[in-house]
């Protein structure tokens, strides 16, 4: 994967304060570089309308990278912005001619995005 784009809903929070979000992924084929986690503002895209034409552009700054990734498994980085419910979109992309593959929300491992409050 070059790029990928990810959307998460966040509900049941309320009131109470996010202590933590975690995203982890499972990766499907190991890469020198697992890639660099964007926001994304615009989550009004669908999964069946985006293409790489119409994606939603993601902020400048990076929250969080991974370096080398291994087929098998799960890898995890924080997501500070993730602060109530809500929705959220994600773009990974990595700068590898070989980039990491990350199993989908249709596969055995889907991206999971966990969030703890206080």
């Amino acid at each position: 994967m070059k790029d990928g784009l990810l959307k998460f809903t966040v509900s049941g929070v309320g009131s109470r304060q996010v202590t933590s979000a975690t995203l982890r992924l499972f990766c499907g084929d190991s890469s020198n570089l697992g890639g660099q986690f964007r926001r994304v503002l615009d989550t009004s895209w669908t999964e069946n309308g985006v293409t790489w034409g119409n994606a939603p552009a993601a902020e400048a700054t990076v929250f969080a990278s991974l370096r080398s990734v291994s087929v098998g498994n799960w890898y995890t980085v924080s997501v500070p912005f993730v602060t109530s419910d809500g929705t959220y979109s994600i773009r990974v992309s990595s700068t590898s001619t070989n980039g990491a593959d990350y199993s989908s929300k249709e596969g055995a491992n889907p991206p999971q995005l966990i969030v703890n409050t206080g």
